[in-house]
């Protein structure tokens, strides 16, 4: 996997996890996937300040995903 999908990934982990450590962990996964989705739609696509790439926003809910269930069993162990 390349340098760039694993930046959304790390990313979108990152978002999940630290706003779970605050508030519930379905927020945490709800702001990382709004914010790997504004990126690359907004930013990326809209803007053309980058390059739109699906297989970018795939890694990016991932890393969310991946983030929720971390803050999720923290939550609830």
């Amino acid at each position: 996997m390349a340098l760039d999908k694993w930046m959304h990934l790390i990313v979108g982990f990152t978002i999940a996890t630290t706003v779970s450590l605050f508030l519930p962990a379905w927020i945490g996964l709800t702001i990382g996937v709004l914010a790997t989705l504004a990126k690359d739609f907004i930013w990326d696509k809209w803007l053309k300040k980058g390059t739109f790439e699906v297989a970018d926003i795939y890694c990016g809910v991932i890393g969310s995903f991946i983030g929720f269930w971390f803050g999720f069993l923290s939550q609830h162990i």
